[in-house]
Order: C-alpha cells, then structure tokens, then sequence
C-alpha cells in the first residue's frame, strides 16, 4: 500500500506519509526496533523536508525516534535528536512547558543509557527543579524522573545522594 501510494501520489503526499507513519508504528508494536527505527527515520526525512525540523510533528516523530533507539540499543544516537528536541521545545514553548520537561527526560534517560551516567545526572540537576515547579513534586512524571536520577547517580558511583533521592521516592510513596 505504501509503495503504490507513493509511486500514485508522491513520496510527501499526506496519504503516502500517514501509511509511513502507520508503518512504523507497526513495527515498533510488532517489537522490531531495528525496522520501526528505519521507518521513523525515513519519516523524519520526509517530514523534515515539507515542514522543517523545528515543526511539532517533526518533534513529536523525532521523540518518538529517540526513544525507539535508546530501546533498540542505540542510545548515543538518540542524544543528538533528543538534545535538538530539548533546544526546539524550550526555544519554543519555555523551560517550563510539560513537552519540553518530557524532552529533558527523554535526554537524560539516553545520556544515562549511552554510559554516560554523569551527563545524565547534569541534565536531570538542570530540569528537575523546573518540573518541580511546573508540576509540583507529587506529580507522576516528576516522580518518575526523579527515580531516573537516583539510577543515574547510582551509576555515577554517586550512591549516598542516590540513597538521599531514593528515600525521599519512598516517603512521597508513602502520602
């Protein structure tokens, strides 16, 4: 279906890119990482070529692209896209806005990924204190990020401040 629509319609035709981007979620869902990460990038160069790279769509795809390759064992390349993610958003919509805070995790969580524990925890110290105040520390995602840090710490050999975070994890668990 997608190579009759693109030879029919044209490569950057909505209905050519939408049965891309279907394509690659079905991959992603079917758990092939490798093929979801290949479709995805061909998406992106597509979606970057019509609406460019700082468009929400392009953001939204190169996100999901990043953490497609952090699962697929590439981690380091996703730093690039979700680094350029994080710029955009917070550019765009400010430091505080939930979809850039998302695009900081997403970051430190591939930092963390590509050994480099240390990178992570700079990230999760720049935006840690920004979700806090945005979304308030009894807020699931600022929770789970939160539990990201104390695994990065931990794998910075940082294990008192990663005990620090881990307690406090558990006393907010236990209100």
């Amino acid at each position: 279906m997608l190579s009759d629509r693109r030879r029919v319609l044209g490569p950057d035709h909505d209905d050519a890119i939408e049965s891309l981007h279907v394509l690659a979620m079905a991959s992603a869902r079917i758990e092939e990482p490798a093929e979801a990460v290949r479709v995805y990038r061909e998406l992106l160069d597509v979606l970057v070529g019509r609406l460019g790279d700082e468009h929400d769509e392009v953001l939204d795809v190169a996100t999901t692209a990043g953490r497609l390759l952090v699962s697929a064992g590439a981690p380091e390349r996703a730093v690039a896209l979700h680094t350029h993610v994080r710029d955009v958003r917070s550019r765009v919509k400010g430091d505080a806005d939930p979809e850039t805070l998302d695009a900081w995790d997403d970051l430190a969580i591939a930092l963390r990924e590509a050994g480099r524990p240390g990178d992570s925890c700079d990230a999760y110290e720049s935006f840690l204190p920004m979700m806090a105040e945005a979304l308030g520390e009894d807020h699931d995602s600022y929770q789970y990020s939160l539990a990201g840090y104390a695994n990065a710490l931990r794998l910075a050999g940082r294990t008192t401040e990663a005990d620090a975070v881990d307690a406090r994890l558990a006393e907010a668990e236990g209100d």
